[in-house]
Parts: C-alpha cells; structure tokens; sequence
C-alpha cells in the first residue's frame, strides 16, 4: 500500500496533478505536494488563506472558480474548469480544477475533493496551435474569398481511387454544393459538352505522357442548364496517383470578349457607313512633340507658333492617319483611300492652318474636345466648309486611335445665303404680287409692316407702322363699317377674316385691297397677336370687270361658232351644246342635254370613246386631238374630231370644254392619199426590182463580155511581149497592159457595186461582211460586225431591199460622219431579224427626216431606206446626237 501510495504520488507530481480536500464540518482544506507545487506555496507553510489564493487567478478566473464552488455547495454539481492564474512564485499557469461533493448518510453536502492539473505545458501549445488554426483560418477564408472574387478554384483528383478534393469555389463554379455533388472523375465528366470532352483528355494526356501542359478552355452545364466557359490554368501532378489544378471560370470574360467583339465590329461597321467623313488618327507623335517642348519651357503655345510658324508644319507632319471610311473619300472626291493620303496636304483650304493651330492649343491645354469650322477642298479642286470634330484623347492608349469627324456645312451655307436670297425674293415676289404682310401684338401695340404693305396703303416704310385710326381714315366711306366690324370680331373674339375694301390715297387714286387676317392665341384661348396680308387687287377687279364683259362676248362667239363646243359632266354627260350641233349633226341642243353621247357614235368608235374619256379623267394631258364617228340626224356618219380641255374645281375635274369639227371631207382625202400611197410603195418596190434585175442583167454582160474581152486581151499582150520581133514596143505594150489591168479591176467593182454575186450565191450575211470589208479597204473605216446567225432564208425581195437599204446607210457614213469605226449587229430573234448600225462620227439633227420638204436635199437618202423598210413591212429608226454617233435600228419580220 506505501508502495502504492508512493507511485500515486510519484505519478502525479510528474504528471503534476494534486489532491485536494475541503471539510465543510472542520473548515480545513488539505492539499497535496502538488498542489503545493502548481500554487508556488511551499508545503511546510500549509494551505494559504482563501484570498490569497483568490488573488492567484485572473478575474474571469475567479468568476467561473466562484460559480463553480457555489453550484458544487449548494446543489452538489461536480465541475470540471480552466482557470489562469499566477502563482505565488509569479509564474503563469493555467491549471485543469476538477471537483465534486462529499455527502454524510443524508445526502447532505459536507465537503469537497477534487484534484488540480498544471496544463500550462498543454495550454501554451493549444494556445499556438489555436493561433495557428487561426491564422490558418484566416489565410483559408482569405483563400476562399480570393478565389471567389476571382472566380477560381483549386482542386486535388485521386486518378487512382477517383476522389477529389474541391475547394469553396469550385462548387461556386460547377452551381453545386458539398451535399448535392461528388466530384469524381465521373460526375465531372458528365457535367462538360461532348463537343469539349477531348479538350479535358488531352489536357491531362499531355501532362501525364509529354510532362507538359498547355492551359486550355472546355464548356460545362449547370445543373440549371446554363453554360459555362472554364479555363484551366494550371495542372500539376503530385505524384504517380493525384493530380493538382487550378481552374477558372472565364463565362463573363468570353462575355466581355464576344461583347467587345460586337463593339468593335459594330464601331467598324459605324466608322464604314458613317455618313460623316471620320479619319481615324494616330496623335502620338503630336503629344511627344508636345511633351519635348514643355520640357524646354513652353508655356504659352499659341504665341510660340505665332513666332515659329514652321512649328505648327511640324505638328501637322507627325498626325498619322490610321484609316479613314467610305464617307470621307466621297467628300474629298478620292478615288480610293490610298489616293486621299498620298494628296492630304492638297485638301487644304484657306484659312485652315489658323484652325489647326487652335487645334493644337487645345490639345496642349489638355481640353476634352475641340469643334471649330474649316475650309477644305476636294482633290478636284471643289471649296468647301465643314465642321470638324476632335475628341482630344486624355490616356497615351487613347492617342492611337483618335476619330476626327468632319461634316460638309456648304449646303447650310449656301442655304443660309439662299435664306437670303430667299427673302429679298419674297420681298421681289410681294412687290410683284402685291401683296405685303403684316403682324400687329394689341398687348404691346408693337406693329411689323412689310415693305410692300407700306406701298399699298402709301406710308413712308423708314418710319414706323401707322395705328388703327390712320387706317381707318383711308378706308372708303362705304367700306368703313365693313372694316371696323371685321376688326373688332377678330380683336375681341378671334374671327379671323377674308373682306375686300376701297382705301383712297391722298393724291385722290383709288385703290382696292383683299385684307386677310388670322388671330394668334395663348394656351387660355385669349388673341395675343393678329397676323395678316394685304393685296393690292386694284388690277384683278379692274380685270374681272373686263372678264364680265368677255364672258358676254365668248357667249356670242359659242352660240354662233360653226364649230360644236360642248361642256360636259367627267362622264361626258352633256352641261351644254352650241347651237351649232343643228348645222352639224341635225340636232337641237335640247336633244343631247342631261344625256351621253354614245347613243350615236359608230359601234366602231365607242370603245376608242370611252378609253379617252377615262385617260382624260386620270390623266392631264389633253392635247391630243381625237377623231371618231358620229350618226347625222339623216342617218349617214360625219367624222369628227374634238379637243378636251379640263375646268378644275379645287384639285378636283368639275367639267370638260370640247371643241369639235367636222372633218369628213379631211378623212376621205387621207383615205384616197393613203390608198395612193401604198400603190406608189408598190410601185416603188416594183421599180426597185426592175432596176435590180437590170444591174445584175448589165453586171453579167460585164463580167461575160466585157471582162472576158479584157482578159484574153491581156493574155494576147502577154505573147506579144514575148516575141523578141516585138522588143521595140515593150515599153508600149507594158502601157497598154497596164490599162487593161486597171480596166478589168474597174469592171469587176463595177460588176460588183451592181449586182453583188455574193448576195445571190452566199446570201445577206456574207454579202454585209463583204461590204464593210470593202469600205475598210476603199475608205480606211474600221468595222466591226457581229452576227449570231451564219446564213437566213429571205425572200428576192426582202434581200435586195435590205441589202440596198443597209448599203445607202453606210454609203451616208462614208460621206457625211466622218466616222473611224462602224459597227453593224445582225441577229435573228424570235420574230424576224434585228439589225443596229452605229458608227462614232459627227451625227446630225435628225428632224429633216420628219420634214417632207427636206428630201429633195440632205436626208433624202434616208427617207428612200425608210420607205424601202416600210414597204417590206418593216421597222426604221434612226437616233443621232451632234458629235456622239448615229444608230440605225432595223426590225424585218420573218412571217410575212
């Protein structure tokens, strides 16, 4: 038992843990050696009193030490505290106190035990534990918090076990959480597009095959089904199981990026089809120069260019221009960008290096943006002003890319002087209309004439405005109470008025004037002012009497006209009829009123009516003449024809004058010239045949007599020139072959102008090529002829008449066009055959061809084609412009 009671307390002075006793009944406290020990009292002095030991512990100490005693005493709770303290040796402590009651046979509470631990050794390194932890904490939610505001998180994946460690931010990331998700290999897996899988594999391959890795981007889907663009920015392996990463969640950078992307190409899009010119300039070079002479003590940069003008050369050398848009070179007239910068400095105007200047002084005093108007001028040469526009750049990034706007003002300045123009013309067009206004405030009594409003009532305009009274004065006798009762109404209740009146001036002449007057009201409704014009109509009333008197005798005229003159409803309902109907048609003009014409107009002609009569209604052109037929009260049809003349009510047709007149006499006459006419076509086409047929009869005696005579003559020559008998008159015999050579030439051009063989044989194709061949050998005209057809089936007649037709419109090329090139289409479409023959000459007026009288002169030649064309059913059209060429277009139907 000693031995045992030795080790105990061995055992708790090295654990240094003591015993402890309190007798409630004796008051004495026992303690142990190691009590003793851990209060820093010596044993042989005993247990010290109460408040000495109270005085050992801190206050929170002796608070929790307190509570504890009372609730053990009282209630019997054993308690189990830590308490600070330092002991009587003046050595901090911290000790364990543990404690519980000792009851007597009535469970009453007698005492206390309980034992004391030294923890102080423990306490100090939870303490710096605790503080680790805490540091630890702080640095984790630091950590945390980093990631967080950054958007990356850091994870661990175990390949081997497929387990992995996420920090807070990767569930952030992921739109997870620790309880809904396991972030195995697997799981992730399942969150990334298809389409990216093989990005995360390579990744990883390439760090755990290659050792290397490349950071690279993948997509993944929320569990909300949003998609996130992640990153991973580092990856590291930790050994040959774990894998360490980093990983970014990068959605709104994409974002910024895509919206940056967006910006920009909407910017280019804004800069290319601004319709304002933009220069984007580079500023750079202008802020160094800049900063170069502030260095050297410029203050006031205004007056040093003022002194060193070569200075501002120098500023405007150093602007670059980066790029300028579509609008810019439409307003310099450039050709193309390249063309604009290499002749910049010719866009210059006068007075613009002032403006560059003050340019320059506000980029120097740092201002946020400078406006001013500038000449410039277009690489043409065009002046011009516009407004230029410069945000003057505050970061070095900014001076890069400076977008400098200028817009063209020219037409607000020429509408401006036209703004000018406009109102001394409306001061001209007043004087000439005779019409002035006027603008009177009653509240200020602040009367504005114009000048021609003096001018009509005979004031003095260099002096001011007259009141009421010197108006009223002027005004006829017989025209005042209209004026006063007109003034008042519109003054006290705001009628505004439209009257006519007399005023009689001082030198006893007599005017009349239309005065119209509008009031001008507040948001009360009360008249503030009064606006009006005046019109000298002295000249109108003295007009419309003479109109009056007009009127009576056009009346006369009508009633008595042997011409019909009719005034019709828009639906050609009669309004009135002239009494001249009965001499022309039989009727009474009482027959036709209140009805329509058509009851007696030839079944013929009725549709021809009512298409005119529809036109006219739609249309304001009237001045075609229209002629139709129309039943005589006897029964037989006279022709007549009618004019139709609009009479307006507002923009509306209230009625239509018609003028008719008999033309019976004139139709039958173009009926007999019109069947003479096509007799004579016929004769023409007759005689045209005949004379072909003698041409190519005279052609063939040529080429088989005559032609045939010259060529065995030159072969008799030939052996003459051969006999050396004959030697004395070789030269003689040279000369004559000489001419039969040329004869023989002529007589086959002859043969040819005649009755080309080439025309019956190949046909009008070849024939056309060979002409211009002809022309360009014999007169030095280029030609060009095109054709989509090698040959075309055509009547004798149709080819001979083409043929000659085309031959006279070239023959008047070669002699009046002075053309250097012809160009001659011949292609077959789907009805016949169209031919255009252009050439580049002099032109000419082409009215001679639609004056008959001209004929006989120049142009009769084309009038002859024009009747050939005619006569073989056949469109002719020719366009010629003076200097520019002349086209002739021929349409020749193949049905007929």
């Amino acid at each position: 038992v000693k031995e045992s009671e030795y080790s105990l307390k061995e055992a708790g002075r090295l654990a240094k843990i003591g015993y402890w006793s309190y007798d409630k009944q004796t008051d004495t406290i026992f303690w142990s050696k190691a009590v003793h020990e851990i209060y820093g009292n010596n044993p042989k002095d005993g247990v010290p009193e109460l408040d000495v030991i109270l005085t050992c512990f801190s206050e929170e100490s002796v608070k929790k030490l307190i509570e504890a005693t009372v609730l053990l005493a009282t209630k019997g709770i054993s308690f189990e505290i830590e308490l600070e303290m330092t002991n009587l040796k003046n050595e901090k402590r911290w000790i364990l106190n543990m404690g519980e009651p000792i009851f007597n046979d009535k469970k009453e509470v007698i005492g206390r035990r309980g034992v004391s631990q030294d923890i102080t050794q423990r306490k100090l390194i939870q303490n710096e534990l605790d503080a680790q932890n805490e540091k630890l904490y702080v640095l984790n939610k630091a950590l945390n918090e980093a990631q967080k505001l950054s958007h990356v998180g850091s994870w661990q994946w175990n390949m081997t076990t497929d387990t992995a460690e996420w920090s807070d931010e990767m569930y952030n990331i992921y739109g997870v959480t620790k309880d809904n998700f396991y972030p195995s290999n697997e799981n992730v897996m399942k969150t990334i597009l298809p389409e990216d899988i093989s990005k995360l594999e390579q990744g990883v391959n390439s760090l755990l095959v290659d050792k290397l890795f490349v950071p690279f981007e993948f997509r993944i889907k929320r569990p909300t089904g949003e998609i996130r663009h992640l990153y991973i920015a580092a990856l590291k392996q930790k050994s040959t199981e774990s894998i360490f990463g980093v990983t970014k969640d990068i959605t709104e950078q994409k974002k910024i990026e895509e919206n940056n992307l967006i910006i920009t190409v909407r910017y280019q899009k804004l800069f290319d089809n601004a319709s304002i010119a933009i220069l984007n300039e580079d500023l750079t070079l202008v802020f160094d120069k800049m900063d170069e002479l502030k260095k050297q003590g410029v203050l006031n940069i205004a007056k040093y260019i003022e002194q060193h003008p070569e200075v501002l050369f120098s500023f405007l050398e150093s602007l670059i221009v980066n790029k300028v848009n579509e609008a810019t070179l439409k307003l310099f007239k450039a050709k193309n960008e390249k063309d604009f910068l290499e002749n910049i400095h010719q866009t210059f105007g006068k007075g613009a290096d002032k403006v560059f200047g003050k340019l320059i002084e506000a980029v120097w005093n740092n201002e946020k943006s400078f406006t001013s108007e500038v000449n410039y001028k277009t690489l043409e040469g065009d002046e011009f002003a516009a407004i230029i526009s410069v945000p003057i750049p505050q970061t070095k990034l900014e001076r890069k890319t400076v977008p400098v706007s200028i817009q063209s003002i020219q037409s607000i300045k020429e509408a401006e002087l036209a703004k000018k123009e406009s109102i001394n013309r409306l001061n001209e067009a007043q004087k000439l209309a005779k019409i002035g206004s006027w603008l009177s405030t009653p509240s200020t009594q602040e009367i504005i004439w114009s000048d021609e409003t003096f001018r009509i009532w005979g004031f003095n305009s260099n002096k001011a405005a007259p009141k009421f009274m010197p108006l009223l004065n002027l005004v006829h006798k017989n025209d005042r109470n209209l004026f006063i009762r007109s003034f008042t109404n519109v003054t006290n209740k705001g009628t505004a008025y439209d009257i006519e009146f007399r005023i009689c001036l001082p030198n006893h002449k007599e005017k009349w004037i239309r005065s119209i007057c509008k009031p001008i009201f507040d948001d009360e409704g009360k008249v503030v002012s009064l606006k009006g014009v005046n019109q000298d109509i002295t000249a109108q009333k003295t007009a419309k009497e003479k109109i009056e008197k007009a009127d009576e005798m056009y009346r006369l005229l009508t009633d008595n006209s042997n011409d019909l003159i009719c005034l019709q409803e828009p639906d050609s309902t009669f309004k009135y009829i002239s009494p001249s109907v009965k001499t022309l048609l039989g009727y009474e003009p009482s027959d036709f009123l209140g009805k329509k014409v058509f009851s007696i107009i030839n079944r013929e002609d009725i549709n021809l009516l009512r298409s005119v009569i529809e036109k006219r209604t739609l249309s304001r052109n009237y001045s075609e003449a229209i002629s139709f037929r129309i039943r005589h009260k006897d029964g037989h049809f006279v022709w007549l024809e009618f004019l139709s003349s609009p009479v307006y009510k507002g923009k509306e047709i209230s009625y239509f004058v018609t003028t008719s007149r008999d033309i019976t006499l004139w139709v039958s006459a173009k009926q007999e010239i019109q069947e003479y006419q096509t007799s004579l076509q016929k004769l023409t086409t007759e005689i045209t045949l005949i004379e072909e047929k003698q041409k190519k009869e005279i052609a063939s005696n040529i080429h088989d007599h005559l032609s045939q005579s010259l060529v065995i003559s030159k072969m008799k020559i030939n052996e003459l020139k051969k006999n050396p008998q004959l030697k004395v008159i070789t030269e003689d015999l040279k000369f004559i072959e000489t001419h039969i050579s040329e004869a023989l030439v002529n007589s086959r051009k002859i043969t040819y102008e005649l009755s080309p063989p080439v025309l019956y044989q190949l046909g009008i194709v070849e024939a056309l090529n060979w002409l211009l061949e002809e022309v360009e050998a014999n007169h030095k005209i280029a030609y060009c002829f095109n054709s989509n057809v090698n040959n075309i089936k055509l009547t004798d007649v149709k080819s001979i008449l083409l043929y000659r037709s085309i031959q006279e419109i070239i023959k008047n090329t070669i002699k009046y066009a002075n053309a250097s090139l012809i160009t001659l289409n011949f292609d077959e479409i789907s009805d016949g055959i169209q031919i255009l023959i252009a050439d580049d000459g002099v032109g000419f007026d082409t009215s001679i061809l639609k004056n008959i009288h001209t004929h006989r002169g120049k142009g009769f030649g084309l009038f002859t084609v024009q009747e050939r064309i005619i006569n073989i059913k056949g469109k002719f059209t020719i366009e010629s412009e003076i200097n520019k060429g002349t086209s002739v277009k021929i349409f020749i139907p193949l049905a007929t």
